[in-house]
């Protein structure tokens, strides 16, 4: 850019350092220097960096003698960058401008490594009296804070889907509850034999489903706070299994040694294995298995089904909670698998899922001593 080589100051207290940069040039001063916040100047006739302070090191990862005359396109997502370009032609030619001279705005910027960061960014023209155009942008990287503000968005939407859900499969099983035992206190004497253990049994079943809600509920409180308490013994899975089954009115195989046990709390295993089948029949196909194997110095227990398994983009957060792959489906709360990671840790173990060949989802347990 020519002009005098200014003493560039990296910090307060530290050696001087000479990279010949001149941000006197634009009435930027010394602070060019030691501001946390990433200065950057370009030449907009070259779309070149002219300017770079160790601030805009620290987020780029750029060494100023790196940036400077490097393309200011480099720091912008491929994906827009056609329109960054666009925009600089447009102002340089004499066009209103989008960024220049506006309130700060939030804008994706690349890194050295390829990293996208958040950036809240504002640009002032400070072109000299010659014929070329130069902008200084003022850059801070706001990247944790928007991304708290997107988890916790997400949470919130998680939170809210989970209590509509929760209120329907709560209000559902209590409606069937309240509308039999209606029935029969209404018409008891009139109903035959039969028709009164039909809905006694339709009274039992919305009861277990509603208990079962509440049990998860209560269990994720417990695992949350870190006051889950288990009780482990030598366990027969194969029992355990079939009672298993039993409570999930999935209908399922078996393929468990009598003889093979496991150090577990049988009350949490139990509910382990339910909460697999019941997605299995949920989400599955048939058939559906309940398996287990020695696995080093400890033991695999598992459900499989023959569907088509989890879409690859959502194993990462399959045992986290409120989880779904399909946020529409409405068919369960996003609980049951947080809840099974939660009871294999309680126990020294680790929930899994296995895609390659439909779905198996386990968990690991050590061994009956």
């Amino acid at each position: 850019m020519g002009g005098r080589r200014d003493v560039a100051w990296v910090g307060m207290g530290a050696e001087p350092r000479d990279d010949g940069q001149d941000p006197e040039r634009f009435g930027i001063g010394r602070l060019f220097f030691l501001t946390t916040e990433a200065i950057v100047a370009a030449d907009l006739s070259s779309e070149r960096i002219v300017l770079w302070n160790p601030a805009a090191e620290r987020v780029f990862g750029y060494a100023a003698s790196e940036a400077l005359g490097m393309p200011l396109a480099a720091l912008v997502p491929l994906d827009v960058r056609p329109d960054h370009l666009a925009g600089i032609r447009r102002f340089t030619g004499g066009g209103d401008p989008v960024l220049v001279g506006q309130d700060a705005v939030d804008v994706s910027a690349v890194t050295k490594t390829g990293d996208s960061r958040d950036v809240s960014l504002t640009i002032t023209d400070v072109s000299p009296d010659d014929d070329r155009r130069y902008v200084v942008a003022v850059l801070r990287d706001v990247t944790p804070e928007r991304t708290a503000q997107r988890e916790a968005a997400a949470a919130t939407a998680a939170m809210r889907s989970f209590v509509a859900t929760a209120s329907h499969d709560l209000r559902s099983p209590l409606a069937a509850v309240l509308g039999f035992a209606k029935l029969l206190a209404d018409n008891g004497d009139q109903l035959g034999p039969e028709r009164r253990q039909t809905c006694l049994d339709a009274i039992e079943r919305g009861a277990k489903q509603a208990s079962r809600l509440v049990d998860d509920l209560l269990t994720l409180s417990h695992i949350n706070a870190g006051a889950l308490s288990a009780r482990p013994e030598s366990v027969a899975i194969a029992v355990i299994a079939r009672q298993a089954v039993d409570d999930s009115g999935v209908d399922a195989s078996i393929d468990v040694a009598e003889g093979l046990q496991a150090q577990v709390d049988p009350e949490h295993l139990r509910r382990i294995l339910v909460n697999y089948l019941v997605n299995a029949d949920r989400y599955g196909a048939p058939p559906v298995v309940v398996g287990a194997s020695s696995a080093g110095d400890g033991v695999e227990v598992y459900v499989t089904d023959g569907g088509s398994g989890v879409p690859e983009s959502f194993t990462d957060r399959l045992f986290t909670t409120f989880a779904r792959a399909d946020e529409s489906d409405r068919r369960g709360t996003g609980l049951g698998l947080s809840i099974v990671q939660g009871l294999a840790e309680a126990n020294g173990g680790r929930a899994f899922y296995d895609g390659a060949a439909g779905s198996r989802f386990g968990v690991t347990l050590p061994v009956a001593g």
